[in-house]
């Protein structure tokens, strides 16, 4: 659980810190001219069938998803035995009935809403394995067309980042910052503290450091490659990853927003923790989107939804954003909450401490020597 806490951790603590943020895994820049073939999930696991040609990357997050969608967990579909897991084999029948319901969510998707994914798993099973047929009661009257609610009046893109940076200092003096160390704790869906530590240096230097009872787990991008370390030992991180790490070393996400403005729309008003805020839209890569949550009064970031398409369903990902306070000027959140499809994967993470503009040791950005190549 530490390990799994600790991935979340680093993955989303950065968000809500400068410029290329993390967006479902792609890269919001520039394609290259001839990028490299996406590595599909059929060389990577054994036995692959109904999900062909599912990108490697997105596949750990679907089986979270679908498990999540049924409230169970992978012995359900899954064989295991003395030795370990055989995700392989095809013993269980619940397997062979989730290969026929993957296939039917697909086909309905197809031949009934223009491949969009209007049906998946969650449409009918909400946490359950059979699926919900009867409407609970008592059902709320139904509203009149007299009583719809009035479409409110939007700012537009520019006015709503131009208050977001006020409210967090000014764009002056954010650019001013240029690197951060957070220390605090990270508490996870048991309710299991852990120290924890965040280093960034701009533009996209990053290192997370989570220490818990099975021992310490660190994950580092330092512009150009990133690895993983744990008790096991240190693993590069694959290209997705250390593009992902990349963005979340920012410092700021209104830089990210910025980067997305000519892509970005508001496209209501909605409600987040508890406050009205302007909702924010942007395209994240070819399938995916990028939601924030700017209050309305304050100008404050108080939640960014990234959601992935797949080809089972669109899959969120959330991090709300509280106890803003101000450290050299600008303002921070000392508080950060995450959300996903799995929640083992939920977690909350408390700073006690973030200073600013301090001096980094540029070797604690340095990749293992045994992992150079």
């Amino acid at each position: 659980m530490l390990a799994r806490s600790c991935m979340v951790a680093v993955a989303t603590l950065g968000i809500f810190l400068p410029a290329s943020l993390r967006a479902s895994g792609r890269d919001s820049q520039p394609q290259e001219k001839n990028p490299p073939a996406m590595k599909t999930a059929e060389p990577v696991k054994k036995n692959i069938q109904a999900l062909k040609g599912l990108p490697a990357s997105q596949f750990n997050t679907v089986m979270d998803f679908m498990s999540t969608s049924l409230g169970v967990r992978c012995n359900h579909c899954h064989v295991s035995d003395s030795t370990g897991w055989q995700f392989e084999k095809d013993d269980k029948a619940e397997k062979r009935t989730a290969r026929k319901m993957i296939q039917m969510v697909m086909d309905l998707n197809t031949k009934n809403f223009g491949g969009r994914n209007a049906v998946t798993c969650v449409t009918c099973h909400h946490g359950t394995t059979e699926p919900t047929a009867l409407m609970p009661l008592p059902q709320p009257p139904a509203k009149s067309e007299k009583e719809g609610v009035a479409v409110p009046s939007l700012p537009g893109v520019e006015q709503v980042l131009a208050s977001c940076e006020n409210a967090l200092g000014g764009a002056d003096a954010l650019k001013k910052i240029s690197s951060r160390v957070m220390k605090g704790v990270s508490i996870d869906a048991q309710g299991k503290e852990s120290p924890i530590e965040i280093v960034q240096q701009g533009p996209d230097k990053y290192a997370a450091t989570m220490t818990g009872d099975r021992g310490t787990f660190t994950r580092t991008v330092n512009g150009i490659a990133g690895w993983m370390s744990s008790p096991r030992g240190t693993r590069e991180l694959p290209p997705d990853a250390v593009e992902e790490l990349k963005r979340d070393g920012a410092l700021f996400p209104v830089f990210r927003m910025r980067e997305l403005s000519k892509m970005m729309r508001v496209s209501n008003k909605d409600t987040a923790n508890g406050a009205t805020a302007y909702l924010l839209t942007a395209p994240a890569g070819e399938h995916g989107t990028e939601r924030y949550y700017i209050d309305s009064s304050t100008g404050l970031l108080l939640r960014r939804v990234i959601i992935t398409e797949t080809m089972i369903g669109d899959i969120p990902e959330q991090v709300d954003y509280f106890d803003y306070r101000t450290v050299d000027g600008v303002k921070v959140p000392f508080t950060v909450r995450t959300a996903a499809v799995d929640p083992r994967d939920g977690s909350t993470q408390r700073f006690s401490s973030i200073e600013q503009n301090v001096s980094i040791n540029a070797r604690k950005f340095s990749m293992p020597e045994s992992k150079k190549k």
